[in-house]
């Protein structure tokens, strides 16, 4: 049986149709593709960088220390020559430790940055000049393992200085026909009172609490006392009269230091009197004075007695 041409073209027609409402319809009820976005990073913030600054007004001879000093941040734009910088925590520490037991050279209004050029450490140049107080002097006086307590004294502690005259100085004097011994002559006397040590030969170690405090700390780390060295001059601080002083006593004999204690820090400094008492040798002992008790101890039976001659 033959199909006439129109029903050939409908067919053709209908099935086309059929073919495209199908492939509407999939399309229609078929998940939309996920969009995809493109993802800008943002380029990772740079750390921030802190200054070093005083927390305080800062004076020469003031020494630094964690109450002293503290960290502000600040700007690339604020950045100059000569910032103590630093963005890490520990090492800003490590900045710190270092620091502390300096002094600065100027006044450091607080909030100004510490520079290198204003900070010294102990040891540097200008460093006893710097911690001077107002109207004060330094003078260095000799000593030997003997008359420097054996090196037990360090910078920064107190003492007194004896002025002894010693047997060379005794003899002297009794060769010139005073008709005394030369044991009369021997004598000390106290020439000043509570002055501060500021170097001992030229080390300032210990000089600043806070290197007082590290140098504690690394004996109990390891163990063993702090080494002792025997030195030859000692610095101390006076008023420019009591360098007069010390001038003309280190000729008339040899000078010792007598340690304070810590506790006597605080206390009030007893002055000299212009003729301050003198131990002579018949005021320590009467070996020297021809005067010896004969003593005689007696037993009779039980009873025990002395007889004085």
């Amino acid at each position: 049986m033959k199909l006439k041409t129109s029903s050939v073209v409908l067919l053709i027609f209908a099935i086309s149709l059929a073919g495209m409402t199908a492939l509407v319809a999939r399309a229609l009820l078929s998940p939309a593709s996920p969009k995809v976005s493109a993802q800008v990073q943002d380029a990772p913030k740079p750390k921030p960088v802190f200054a070093l600054v005083a927390a305080k007004k800062l004076l020469p001879g003031d020494f630094l220390d964690g109450a002293s000093v503290e960290w502000n941040e600040v700007l690339p734009s604020e950045n100059r020559a000569g910032l103590i910088l630093e963005s890490d925590v520990s090492k800003r520490r490590q900045h710190e430790s270092f620091l502390f037991g300096a002094t600065v050279r100027e006044v450091v209004e607080e909030g100004a940055p510490l520079v290198g050029g204003v900070l010294l450490r102990p040891g540097e140049p200008g460093f006893i000049a710097a911690v001077l107080a107002p109207g004060m002097r330094a003078v260095s006086i000799p000593v030997s393992a003997v008359t420097s307590n054996a090196g037990l004294v360090s910078a920064g502690d107190w003492v007194d200085v004896i002025l002894s005259v010693e047997k060379d100085e005794a003899r002297d004097l009794a060769s010139k026909g005073n008709n005394q011994s030369m044991h009369s002559f021997l004598a000390a006397q106290t020439i000043l009172r509570q002055v501060r040590v500021l170097a001992l030969n030229s080390s300032t170690d210990g000089i600043s609490p806070a290197l007082q405090v590290q140098e504690e700390q690394a004996s109990k780390k390891s163990g063993q006392p702090a080494r002792r060295v025997v030195y030859e001059t000692i610095t101390l601080e006076v008023t420019p009269k009591d360098a007069e002083h010390l001038a003309v006593s280190r000729e008339a004999g040899s000078l010792q230091v007598a340690l304070r204690g810590v506790k006597e820090r605080g206390v009030q400094v007893v002055q000299v009197p212009a003729v301050s008492p003198t131990t002579r040798l018949r005021d320590t002992t009467a070996v020297f004075t021809g005067k010896t008790d004969k003593r005689v101890q007696t037993f009779h039976g039980s009873k025990v007695g002395a007889v004085n001659f």
